[in-house]
């Protein structure tokens, strides 16, 4: 019989954090200062994550469920595992575009700006495709739609 050790899976939060698209090729040593770092939140299917118009404190990286990204009141887009919202509001430091309210039950993690600056510094590769996403949705807003 063969048994291998996983150190990587002996903490949940770091084993959740490497199946996320925007950690998953990072070595366990990153991933373990990251779960340092950042807050998990669970959200209750129709709870709000954020509000159109409030400032903006965090993004969320959605870990496991569906959110609607809503904009004065249309749906603009339906987020799921594996995708990053709210990161417009912390990179640019302005109030939210849309609301952001939770489809199914979801385990977010929260980046809050204190945790972007650390990762600029630490993990700049993780800092880089969350400004990769708010150029696209920026880019997005720009030719007239609205951004996720």
């Amino acid at each position: 019989m063969r048994t291998t050790s996983h150190r990587r899976d002996a903490d949940p939060k770091v084993a959740r954090l490497a199946a996320h698209r925007l950690f998953a090729d990072l070595r366990r040593d990153a991933l373990v200062d990251i779960a340092a770092t950042v807050e998990t939140v669970d959200v209750p299917a129709g709870g709000l994550l954020a509000r159109q118009g409030a400032v903006a404190r965090e993004l969320f990286a959605i870990a496991d469920g569906s959110v609607a990204v809503v904009a004065d009141g249309d749906h603009v887009a339906t987020l799921t595992d594996g995708d990053v919202v709210g990161e417009l509001g912390v990179v640019d430091d302005r109030p939210r575009n849309a609301d952001v309210v939770a489809l199914t039950d979801v385990v977010a993690f929260v980046v809050d700006a204190r945790a972007l600056r650390s990762l600029r510094r630490r993990v700049p590769s993780v800092a880089r495709r969350i400004d990769g996403v708010a150029a696209v949705r920026r880019e997005d807003e720009a030719a007239g739609g609205r951004a996720a």
